[in-house]
């Protein structure tokens, strides 16, 4: 995952966004909206306010592809704007942003964003990040590249025996040789902690369910996480001297 730091000059007048390139038009056309004021983000003690920005599906040259974007939100006193684009070296990730924040450890929080890419088919790839700003205001991605399937379940939680910092675990489905699109599947499980070394979070584990699970289609909800937890929690543990590679 890359990231981009921006500086988003606000116009006087509405002509002057005409003049501006067609990778911050999402700025002013698109949906965006502040989600939290006051945060403190892990590293950076100064408090933010946080703005996610819907992007652009398009596909031609009046409506070119725009990604999702997460911004502090100097916007408000007619100053630059600061953001991290949901993008990969190959994708760009555009359509439906959400936001989650979440405690990575007692030095403040992080901001879980992600978005999908979806050309009208019937699933979507999703990016996540963790977003930090740095101790210079730079948004900072603690994830590596994680993409899954719209069939997901997620869940960022905290195990004092295991790490003083957040564990990040998603659960994707696994297509078998006979399942239906609509029907159970097995999930994929794979779980993330920090590395001090890195300064980053890394892949400690993963593994597959024995047991196939309701796809989203088949109940409220997906759950595949919470009933894992026991048999990720014993994997861990085992693994906890390994984790940064």
């Amino acid at each position: 995952m890359q990231f981009c730091k921006k500086r988003f000059l606000l116009p006087t007048i509405v002509f002057l966004a005409i003049s501006v390139k067609a990778q911050d038009l999402n700025l002013y056309f698109a949906k965006n909206r502040v989600v939290r004021s006051s945060v403190v983000l892990f590293d950076y003690k100064e408090p933010v306010s946080v703005r996610v920005v819907e992007g652009m599906g398009g596909g031609d040259v009046s409506r070119p592809f725009l990604p999702a974007l997460v911004c502090d939100d100097s916007i408000r006193m007619g100053a630059s704007l600061d953001c991290y684009e949901a993008r990969t070296k190959s994708d760009i990730f555009w359509d439906d942003p959400h936001v989650e924040f979440v405690d990575i450890s007692g030095n403040g929080q992080g901001v879980i964003f992600s978005a999908n890419l979806n050309y009208s088919g019937s699933g979507a790839t999703l990016l996540w990040t963790l977003l930090v700003l740095d101790h210079a205001g730079v948004w900072k991605n603690l994830f590596p590249e994680i993409t899954t399937s719209d069939q997901n379940d997620h869940l960022f939680w905290h195990s004092v025996g295991l790490s003083p910092y957040g564990i990040f675990s998603v659960a994707d489905f696994i297509w078998g040789g006979h399942d239906t699109h609509f029907g159970s599947h097995r999930y994929q499980i794979k779980s993330y902690t920090y590395c001090r070394k890195l300064r980053k979070y890394a892949l400690a584990d993963e593994f597959a369910t024995q047991r196939e699970f309701p796809q989203v289609d088949e109940a409220a909800g997906i759950s595949v996480i919470r009933p894992e937890l026991p048999k990720i929690q014993r994997r861990l543990q085992k693994k906890a001297e390994s984790t940064c590679r």
